[in-house]
């Protein structure tokens, strides 16, 4: 069994990874989410914030620290909302509010003129120092119109190349097939087995 602690309090981040790690993993959120009232997310890319996250993290916590950074990025916009997804409405910004934003953005683009894609950057850190990072994507387009109750964020929007349902239509195994944070998981486990985190 191999314990991880998570740098991230999204309770949606977290119910994702462990599902995502499986049962040989013990995934821990953070105890005090105060420890990141001081962290500034100031990176140019997903990657920089999350390689900061899990430095910033694990120099404050003992053990094995996962960061993750991921959001949207739309070809249209210049690849907005890129690393302000989370907050693209305003620093107060509930995910309807960013879907809002977004399709009103979007609203005047054809089908062909609306692609998107999901990334995910995870960095993998212990005493301060990173062992291995990955990144992953999803490849697809925002739809018209927000449609399913699953998944988070800007799932209920976002329409998977290849599939026809939106990630909060699909079951979490369906979406796995498809998300850009299942793919970075496989992809770290697959370049750092766990063996190796030392």
């Amino acid at each position: 069994m191999h314990t991880v602690h998570l740098a991230s309090t999204n309770r949606h981040k977290i119910k994702e990874f462990t599902r995502l790690f499986g049962s040989s993993f013990t995934l821990l959120a953070p105890h005090h989410a105060s420890i990141f009232n001081t962290w500034i997310e100031d990176g140019y890319t997903f990657m920089d914030n999350s390689i900061k996250k899990a430095v910033f993290y694990s120099e404050r916590r003992e053990g094995l620290i996962l960061a993750d950074d991921s959001g949207l990025s739309v070809a249209a916009l210049e690849g907005e909302p890129g690393i302000h997804s989370a907050r693209y409405a305003g620093p107060h910004a509930t995910g309807e509010d960013n879907r809002r934003l977004l399709l009103a953005r979007l609203a005047h683009l054809p089908e062909e003129a609306r692609a998107a894609t999901f990334w995910c950057a995870l960095a993998l850190a212990r005493d301060g120092k990173i062992l291995t990072t990955v990144e992953a994507s999803c490849p697809g387009r925002i739809a018209r119109l927000p449609a399913g109750t699953e998944g988070f964020g800007y799932d209920p929007i976002f329409l998977p190349s290849g599939a026809t349902a939106t990630f909060a239509q699909m079951t979490p195994a369906e979406k796995d097939q498809y998300s850009h944070r299942a793919r970075a998981v496989a992809q770290l486990l697959r370049t750092h087995p766990p063996d190796r985190w030392s």
